[in-house]
């Protein structure tokens, strides 16, 4: 629905004020009109019934100036929109008389047509020697071009046409008015009668207000302000008129003299006409105040624009650019879990692999004596695997599939236990200086990762400083950080050296797997993603800032906690004496993995246990349905069914069945929902692995 507002409100009765006034205004010309063909019939029937009328070139109206004034009164009857061309037929009729009275003048001296014309139309009856007038004929003219005009649109000039007929036959009443004898003895005015120049003045002032929406009429009949401002100003037209008037009966009346006269008429016309021109003087005085406050409103506003628009534009840009950051940060953390997917997989199929060599590596041993010359090669080929071993343990901390033992523990402590590590590692070339000021403080962490992360980043920096240099290790209590909207305390590890540095490119890309800059029989390029992991685990955060040239530094955030009582640790693969062969307990073994089943599966042969081998739980939960084994060995990750899932059905058919998850891979969250279950992870010591199940098997 439109809703109206005040100026829609204000416009109504305007407009019908203006519907009035046009209405008005049709009734004024048409009685205009009227009155000019009366004047004409008065005239003419005068002229026939008084022969001396018809005598009187003063009085009387000339043939062509009657022919002229009915052909205009008549046109002003047409409204000039919908009958242009009659119009301009009866204009063009009344301009033909006008024209042939001037060039008759031109001549003769004198208009010897209407006379003569008027002995042709009434067959000698009349005889009138009435001429039209230069005035009456310019007047004619000008009238009739007006009304050219006016039908064809042309609204403006033709009220300057009309209106230039109007002052002409203006003066010709004002003359015989005010009684001025000499008037028509001026060449101009000559023989316009007095009847003449009342419907010339009526027809000039009626066409000005033909059509009151266009010209001078829209303005002197609007209801605006500009329409009541002009009529006021017209009204003072009527004011020299009185004052003329007056001073011309004080003339003839001798009470003043023709000088004092036209002294008071020029003060008393300069009156008004001073007015006028100070208010029209002010009134532009006000129109330029007022474009000039609009010109500072409008250079306000476009500066203020122009303010806002930069204003949103640097916002804009801001938005931006955190855009931007937020999408590579979220490709970055895209690629990193793809990576560590990735690496999970990877390390996953070499702990089989290497509880494979470890088993097999085990059974060999007890067929070399220790003084067999190839048990220097069975010790190589145990080194070698335990480097293997610490490899998947860095590959899946960074992959953050392996759960690392997140505890409060005493940062100091910690710092402690890691400086003969580095020192060990580091050499004579670098100076260490610990800066250790978080004395009491504890935070989350696994200490083992975060001592090993600590040697990572020592060895980095060693590497950055070929000729030696400072490296500096040290600890700040208390460090605000925003974490999801709430502020977080951290505290801070700085591992800070004086090396090569790195670019902004390299430093973006120093967390990643596998990356490096060093050469390719060096490092694996697992540094500084093992302590990304780390960190990530334990919910901290890792900052690198580096400037080529100057140095790098590392801040490892880690969550503030409260102190409490360490409980002591037990060590995680305690070696326990293998079970006798005493020992027959039956042990179901589920893997999928042909060659770590086979290794494991002669291992407990070799300690004394029947052993039943399943590829996969499909084959395991067939083999549990017609055994009851002392404890089922499975593996995790399986085609079919992973080992939580078989776990869950085998103690549907064995309630009381104890469970080995013997796993290369490291989500666990599956496996600890199964109470009594315990989980050993690939590669697994071989003697740990034998001690738990011979406990389950002398349990049964």
């Amino acid at each position: 629905m439109r809703t109206e507002s005040a100026s829609d409100i204000r416009s109504v009765p305007n407009e019908r004020i203006n519907e009035r006034i046009a209405r008005y205004a049709r009734v004024g010309v048409r009685l205009a009109c009227v009155v000019a063909l009366l004047i004409v019939f008065c005239a003419v029937l005068g002229q026939i019934q008084s022969p001396a009328l018809a005598a009187t070139r003063q009085v009387a109206m000339a043939t062509l100036t009657s022919v002229g004034i009915v052909c205009l009164a008549l046109s002003g009857f047409l409204p000039p929109r919908d009958s242009g061309r009659a119009i301009r037929a009866l204009s063009a009729v009344a301009l033909a008389a006008a024209i042939i009275a001037l060039v008759s003048r031109a001549i003769t001296g004198a208009d010897v047509v209407s006379p003569l014309l008027s002995r042709v139309i009434t067959l000698g009856y009349l005889k009138s020697e009435a001429q039209c007038s230069i005035a009456t004929a310019v007047c004619m003219a000008l009238v009739a071009i007006g009304q050219f005009r006016r039908a064809s649109g042309h609204i403006v000039s033709a009220d300057y046409l009309t209106g230039s007929a109007l002052l002409i036959a203006s003066a010709a009443l004002l003359g015989l008015a005010f009684g001025v004898p000499d008037l028509h003895h001026v060449f101009f005015y000559s023989t316009m009668s007095t009847p003449t120049a009342g419907a010339l003045f009526l027809l000039s002032a009626a066409f000005i207000v033909t059509d009151p929406e266009q010209g001078w009429a829209a303005l002197i009949t609007s209801a605006s302000a500009s329409g009541r401002a002009t009529r006021r100003h017209l009204l003072l037209a009527v004011f020299p008129i009185i004052v003329a008037a007056s001073l011309l009966h004080a003339i003839h009346a001798e009470s003043l003299s023709v000088e004092a006269a036209v002294t008071f008429l020029i003060l008393l016309i300069l009156a008004p006409l001073l007015l006028l021109i100070f208010r029209e003087g002010l009134a532009r005085e006000n129109r330029e105040n007022a474009y000039a406050a609009l010109a500072r409103f409008e250079q306000h506003a476009a500066s203020d624009l122009n303010r806002q628009l930069a204003e949103q534009a640097a916002l804009l840009l801001t938005q931006g650019e955190e855009r931007r950051k937020a999408e590579s940060g979220m490709y970055r953390a895209q690629r990193l879990e793809a990576l560590g997917q990735l690496t999970g997989g990877i390390a996953h199929d070499f702990n089989n692999m290497l509880m494979a060599v470890s088993g097999n590596l085990h059974l060999v041993r007890q067929y070399i004596a220790p003084g067999h010359p190839g048990h220097g090669h069975l010790e190589s080929i145990e080194t070698a695997a335990q480097r293997g071993e610490r490899l998947t343990k860095q590959l899946l901390v960074f992959s953050r599939t392996q759960l690392i033992d997140v505890r409060a523990v005493e940062l100091d402590v910690v710092i402690e236990g890691a400086r003969e590590l580095v020192g060990n590692a580091l050499g004579p070339d670098v100076d260490v200086v610990l800066d250790v000021q978080t004395a009491g403080v504890w935070v989350r962490t696994d200490p083992e990762q975060l001592q090993l992360a600590i040697l990572n980043l020592a060895i980095n920096a060693r590497d950055a400083m070929p000729m030696g240099g400072h490296l500096r290790i040290g600890t700040s209590p208390s460090v605000i950080e925003t974490v999801d909207t709430q502020p977080r305390q951290f505290v801070a590890i700085h591992v800070v050296d004086d090396g090569l540095g790195m670019t902004p490119d390299v430093a973006a890309r120093a967390i990643e797997p596998f990356f490096t800059t060093k050469e390719a029989s060096k490092r694996s390029g697992l540094g500084l993603a093992q302590v990304y992991g780390v960190m990530r685990q334990s919910g901290g955060e890792l900052r690198i800032t580096s400037d080529v040239g100057r140095g790098t530094t590392v801040d490892l955030l880690l969550l503030r906690t409260e102190p409490v009582i360490q409980p002591t640790m037990p060590e995680p693969h305690a070696s326990q004496p293998a079970a006798t062969h005493a020992s027959r307990a039956p042990v179901l073994l589920i893997d999928d993995d042909e060659e770590v089943r086979a290794a494991m599966a002669e291992l407990f042969r070799c300690s004394g246990h029947e052993v039943i081998e399943a590829a996969d739980g499909k084959a395991g939960l067939a083999a549990l349905a017609s055994i009851k084994p002392a404890v089922a060995v499975i593996d995790y990750l399986m085609p079919g069914l992973n080992g939580a899932q078989v776990a869950r059905l085998a103690r549907e058919l064995q309630p009381t069945l104890p469970i080995i998850f013997v796993s290369g891979y490291a989500d666990t969250l599956a496996l600890e929902q199964l109470s009594d279950a315990i989980v050993l992870r690939k590669p697994v010591p071989i003697d740990a692995l034998l001690s738990t199940v011979a406990r389950f098997a002398v349990e049964q």
